[in-house]
Order: structure tokens, then sequence, then C-alpha cells
């Protein structure tokens, strides 16, 4: 588990080198001011079960990659993120997944 809440990446971004964590199984950032996107080798970590953004400043799209991972919790509440979550994927292979995300979040709903 990683935990970079509040203080520790305040205005930093997340390094494409994530991907390289491949044992990593939870990751949380919640509250940190962090800026930029989410790095498409976030998909690269096959071992993540729990990914936690909550009220994290990142911005743009969800990358694709995300969705090939085998997420049992995703939280994105208060986080400007956007992107489509297809319904084929909340009934496919995020139907397990416990979903956290706000109505502030740009994201139709499955």
């Amino acid at each position: 588990m990683v935990s970079l809440s509040v203080n520790a990446l305040q205005g930093g971004t997340i390094p494409d080198s994530i991907g390289e964590l491949i044992e990593l199984r939870s990751l949380t950032i919640r509250g940190a001011q962090v800026h930029g996107t989410l790095p498409t080798s976030i998909g690269d970590l096959s071992n993540l079960v729990s990914l936690d953004l909550k009220g994290t400043t990142l911005t743009g799209r969800l990358p694709v990659s995300l969705f090939d991972l085998n997420l049992g919790h995703l939280n994105l509440v208060n986080t400007p993120l956007t992107g489509t979550l297809s319904y084929s994927l909340c009934v496919g292979g995020f139907a397990t997944t416990t979903w956290v995300i706000s109505a502030l979040n740009c994201f139709p709903t499955c």
C-alpha cells in the first residue's frame, strides 16, 4: 500500500514511472493537491485492487488503461477528472468494483 495523501504531493505530479510499481495493491492519493493527469501507466499496475483519488486536483480524462485493471475499489469523489464510463465496462470488467463517484464528476452513470 502506498498513501500519498494530503501533504505528500502538494503541487507535484504523478510520474509515469508509477506504472513500474507492479506489485502495488493499493494507492491512496486522497486530498493531495497534485496537478496534471493520471498517467496511462496506471494501467500497468496489474495487482492494483484499490485506487483512491478523492479530493485531488488531477484533471483530464481517465486513462483507458485504468479499465484493464481488476479494481475492487475506485474513489473519484470531488476529483475534476472526466471521461466516459461505457455500459460494457460497468457490467463487464468493473462490475464488481465499489464505485464512489460524486455528482461533481463529469461521468455518465452506468
